[in-house]
């Protein structure tokens, strides 16, 4: 705290010195084995999540909380909890996952159009519903990925996306592809890691994840067509700039353009009779001809009774 000319305890009102003690205390035993690369299993009295993470400075490891404060001694048992120790005061987010985007001016085209589309008011407010808070983790792309695609502003993002003319309509196309990057949940890179597809906010849409080589790659995806295997390159999630802690979720950096796939149907081709021995060894019938099978009217199989129908 001398790093903002705040001497003593005396400094603080009894509010301050409360949340401070509150933001780092815990409702239950976490030993420093709970730790991991993101949030603390359990939220803060304060109503925060903390997150874990280790470093190595010269040969030696420590675990850092909040990337704000090194564990000097771990695990030290009382009668009523455990006290980890650490060389610094953890100070909390003040801000909504709107302001922390909106007072960064790298991301002023993904905050405009967030305005634009009106989730700006959706990620500006703490909601808490049946006594839960609402948390939401956004996947945010700054100003210079957008130029790498020749996106020079929002009017341009805006452009590609909204046909309907009504950005704030859920049916628009910009607003399906800001509702894409927000999950409805708060999931820091652990949290993503563990997990193949997350939900978003555009229904029925989801994100696929994959860990290669220490890195977060989202919707890095391999499927098979008539044509062969289709692999589709991944978009890498920033671990140094990403798990930025907001008062109502996360927020994350995606190193490139992050959009809503379409995919196109294609025809799939089987044969049920390659199942049946007894019609395979027909080899004077079976892959010689092709049988069509005739629906009629569309009550071929009403009187069909199947075993085990769900």
């Amino acid at each position: 705290m001398r790093e903002k000319n705040i001497a003593s305890v005396e400094s603080f009102t009894k509010e301050q010195l409360q949340d401070i003690l509150k933001f780092h205390l815990l409702g239950e035993k976490v030993y420093t084995y709970n730790f991991n690369d993101g949030k603390l299993p359990s939220i803060t009295d304060y109503g925060q999540y903390l997150i874990t993470s280790v470093t190595n400075v010269n040969g030696v490891s420590s675990y850092i909380v909040n990337r704000q404060g090194k564990v000097l001694q771990q695990n030290i048992e009382l009668g009523n909890g455990i006290i980890h120790v650490i060389d610094n005061v953890l100070e909390p987010t003040e801000l909504t996952l709107a302001k922390l985007l909106e007072q960064d001016p790298e991301y002023s085209i993904f905050t405009e159009a967030l305005k634009a589309t009106g989730l700006f008011n959706k990620l500006n407010t703490q909601a808490v519903a049946n006594g839960d808070t609402l948390w939401y983790t956004v996947i945010a792309e700054k100003n210079k990925t957008y130029l790498d695609s020749g996106i020079v502003d929002f009017a341009a993002l805006k452009t590609k996306y909204s046909k309907s003319g009504n950005p704030t309509s859920p049916t628009d196309g910009l607003y399906l592809y800001m509702a894409y990057h927000i999950l409805p949940d708060i999931k820091f890179l652990a949290d993503i890691v563990t997990a193949t597809s997350h939900e978003t906010l555009a229904p029925l849409e989801v994100l696929t994840n994959k860990f290669i080589n220490n890195k977060v790659l989202i919707n890095d995806d391999s499927y098979t067509t008539i044509n062969g295997l289709v692999h589709e390159p991944g978009v890498e999630l920033d671990i140094a700039t990403s798990d930025r802690s907001a008062i109502n979720g996360v927020l994350h950096h995606a190193m490139g353009g992050i959009a809503i796939k379409e995919r196109k149907p294609f025809a799939v081709y089987w044969d049920l009779c390659a199942t049946q021995p007894e019609l395979t060894r027909l080899s004077a019938i079976y892959g010689k001809k092709t049988y069509l099978f005739d629906y009629g009217d569309g009550n071929t199989f009403k009187d069909l009774k199947w075993e085990k129908a769900v």
